[in-house]
């Protein structure tokens, strides 16, 4: 008896919530009819969490931003910033108890901070350093390959110019049997650039097109990279546009290689990606 009579008290008590639901949805419907309808904050918060989804899918930036941002600092506290500042303070005071000093001993680290303060940066230096010791560097540093050919803005939508992504010729066009929704080139360099600025949605291995990566760009544009044989980013990297994001696959006695799958979706639709981009 006990059991039922929770029971029923449970159930009376859910009709009572439905009921006062139903009793608010009416009043607020009939506040709007009769224009006396006040937004409430809860309201706000809503379009604002409605705005927040909206710019989450449209604007990668923002996306890039708001996401998992490398570069944004969300733990840091005023303990790690404090100790960062009594660092810079010690090193300071390093080298200007370094230069009080007037022994033999202390010359060569006086040439040292001097030549690092007047002499200009041999970019050139610096790239073989890194290079030496943690190998090419990240699609999101500068290029400073010497080898490697400088990216070349070519194409236009609506005044906008775009990066072709490798220099070659289309061997499958716009919705052939191989290429589908996009275009299979064949290059004979061997790095991919992004076709414009833009958050990375995805970079690893599909099933149609292999190593594969999906650029998210300002304006509805996605791009596609395909038939890759490395990918140099990660997902929620941002890059910019003419960034090396990856390398075509080598051709060989058993790989033909030298193959670029590459497709842009504008929307929900994917568009001839030679009407955008010179290829």
């Amino acid at each position: 008896m006990a059991n039922n009579s929770a029971v029923e008290e449970g159930n009376e008590s859910a009709m009572d919530h439905m009921d006062d639901l139903r009793r608010r949805k009416t009043q607020r419907i009939q506040h709007i009819a009769s224009g006396s309808y006040r937004r409430s904050p809860e309201d706000d918060l809503m379009e604002q969490e409605r705005e927040h989804e909206r710019l989450l899918r449209e604007d990668p930036e923002y996306a890039w931003y708001h996401g998992s941002n490398p570069w944004q600092s969300r733990g840091r506290t005023g303990g790690a910033l404090r100790a960062q500042a009594a660092g810079a303070a010690l090193l300071f005071a390093a080298v200007w108890a370094l230069f009080q000093w007037d022994h033999p001993a202390v010359e060569r680290g006086q040439a040292f901070v001097r030549a690092a303060l007047t002499q200009e940066l041999r970019s050139e230096d610096v790239y073989a350093w890194y290079e030496a010791r943690f190998g090419e560097l990240p699609s999101f540093l500068p290029a400073w390959d010497r080898a490697a050919p400088e990216a070349e803005r070519v194409g236009a939508d609506v005044g906008r110019a775009y990066v072709a992504p490798v220099a070659g010729r289309i061997v499958e066009p716009f919705g052939g049997v191989r290429s589908g929704a996009g275009v299979v080139v064949r290059t004979s360099g061997s790095s991919v650039a992004s076709m414009d600025a833009g958050l990375v949605v995805y970079a690893g291995e599909t099933q149609e097109t292999g190593q594969t990566i999906v650029i998210r760009h300002p304006g509805g544009l996605e791009t596609v990279y395909g038939y890759l044989g490395e990918i140099a980013v990660a997902k929620d990297d941002w890059v910019e546009a003419g960034a090396t994001i990856g390398f075509v696959r080598p051709a060989s006695e058993e790989d033909a290689g030298g193959l670029m799958y590459f497709a842009v979706k504008k929307g929900n639709s994917f568009i001839d990606p030679s009407d955008v981009v010179a290829l």
